[in-house]
């Protein structure tokens, strides 16, 4: 599915072929795999560090329409078949100078994606953190 992700309603399916990380504030309790970090930046450029650390991954591509200036969607397709995972973004605004964000990825193909999602979105949070500074 391509289409947006309302993370405030979210329900992630039974199988292990996804990995949610959200603020508890944000997604209900419970449904996230891990905790949100919170990043000592504005939400702009909070979402300049996504799209810079998500335009950096090969086989990435931003499949939205644009007209949501805090979140974003990416399709990401596998090295060898060419599978498609989509990656939800939505960056939460905590005042002028921080920001947090929920990062929503999932196979869009088959019932197990053995830990493959969970490393990426792992792997961009350090990038992003890299980019935009954790403060904790």
């Amino acid at each position: 599915d391509l289409g947006p992700v309302d993370f405030a309603t979210l329900q992630p399916g039974p199988y292990p072929n996804h990995f949610l990380v959200c603020p508890p504030a944000v997604c209900k309790a419970g449904v996230s795999h891990a905790d949100a970090p919170v990043f000592a930046v504005p939400a702009s450029r909070l979402m300049a560090a996504v799209d810079a650390v998500a335009a950096a991954e090969p086989r990435t591509r931003r499949v939205d329409d644009g007209t949501h200036p805090l979140g974003a969607r990416y399709v990401v397709r596998s090295r060898v078949m060419h599978f498609p995972d989509t990656v939800s973004v939505d960056v939460v605004p905590l005042g002028d100078d921080r920001s947090t964000l929920a990062v929503y990825a999932r196979s869009q193909l088959g019932s197990d994606d053995f830990g493959v999602n969970r490393r990426r979105i792992e792997r961009w949070l350090a990038e992003i953190g890299a980019r935009a500074g954790a403060a904790g």
